[in-house]
């Protein structure tokens, strides 16, 4: 996406006396298009984020040229929604998991919740 900015935008020319605004440039459909399996918001979030990305390095990128163009590569944070993780067994009722993960995050010691402390067998 990064080289998508890059693409669409202004060049400098020796009359120009300073840097022109960034063109609006709209990468959601390619995006989707390129990662199907994304979920929306995801595609969205990783659109925003090059966006903000390319405009901060915009200046000394194409008015100094004192960088290149940087390169996102594996592994690249983004958000994924809530749902997308949640397990799609409706047996066990909504919202909830059937692994012996489901309740690692509170509880009491005994219960293997957030602050019990697990001991290596022997």
């Amino acid at each position: 996406m990064l080289t998508e900015f890059y693409k669409g935008d202004v060049r400098r020319a020796p009359q120009d006396t300073k840097l022109g605004p960034m063109p609006r440039t709209y990468l959601y459909p390619e995006g989707r298009a390129r990662f199907p399996n994304l979920p929306a918001q995801t595609v969205a979030h990783l659109e925003n984020q090059t966006r903000r990305l390319y405009s901060a390095q915009r200046y000394e990128l194409l008015w100094l040229g004192a960088r290149s163009l940087a390169t996102m590569r594996y592994p690249t944070p983004c958000r994924f929604p809530r749902r997308a993780g949640r397990s799609s067994d409706r047996r066990a009722g909504p919202g909830t998991s059937r692994s012996s993960l489901a309740n690692a995050g509170g509880g009491s010691a005994s219960e293997g919740g957030r602050n019990s402390v697990v001991k290596p067998r022997s």
